[in-house]
């Protein structure tokens, strides 16, 4: 008895599933590949809010002295919040709102209550990206381990010398406007310390 041929044993609607199924698989890789510059971008303008937080969380010496002065204080809150306001759009409404954690950074550093003298190595490093069409999301939770400096002891009611984990936490909503990606608004923007020993 002759043998059917391959194409009519098989069950034609598993193949067709199989083909969809395939189509469905190049359409998401093509798509994900297609934002990768776009991710890219939006990472970035991440990158650079954290830099910012690391680096205003991170005063010298002589930088925490001249912000006892109280016009110096307001002006370093404000050159912090300059710089974050350049990475945004032109047409938001919320350049001016950055949250209110990153003037305490400052004021707790002129306090005395926070201050970093050397940055532990980062031991995580969490960043999630969404994209749709021209808005998307972008979420950055990193950790550094053993910071060493001053902290504030709150059992103690008074600042103690030792080490600490830091804690960034940031949250975006990024705009593309004329193929240039920008901040649209900050919703969520934090470092903070939990003391781990002391010396």
């Amino acid at each position: 008895m002759k043998k059917k041929p391959f194409w009519r044993r098989v069950n034609r609607g598993f193949v067709v599933s199989l083909a969809l199924l395939a189509i469905v698989a190049v359409y998401v890789l093509v798509t994900q590949l297609m934002l990768l510059p776009d991710k890219q971008a939006v990472r970035s303008l991440a990158e650079e809010v954290c830099a910012i937080m690391e680096s205003g969380s991170m005063l010298s010496e002589a930088e925490i002295a001249a912000l006892q002065d109280p016009d110096a204080l307001e002006d370093k809150k404000e050159e912090i919040c300059d710089q974050l306001g350049r990475l945004f759009s032109e047409d938001s409404s919320y350049a001016d709102d950055i949250p209110s954690d990153v003037g305490l950074m400052i004021d707790l550093q002129a306090q005395g209550m926070q201050t970093l003298k050397t940055r532990g190595d980062r031991t995580e490093n969490r960043v999630t990206c969404q994209i749709d069409q021209d808005t998307a999301t972008v979420s950055v939770y990193r950790t550094y381990e053993n910071s060493a400096g001053v902290f504030w002891d709150y059992s103690l009611e008074e600042a103690v010398e030792g080490n600490a984990q830091e804690i960034l936490n940031c949250s975006i909503v990024c705009k593309k406007t004329d193929g240039v990606w920008k901040i649209y608004r900050i919703s969520n923007l934090y470092m903070t310390t939990y003391t781990t020993r002391y010396h």
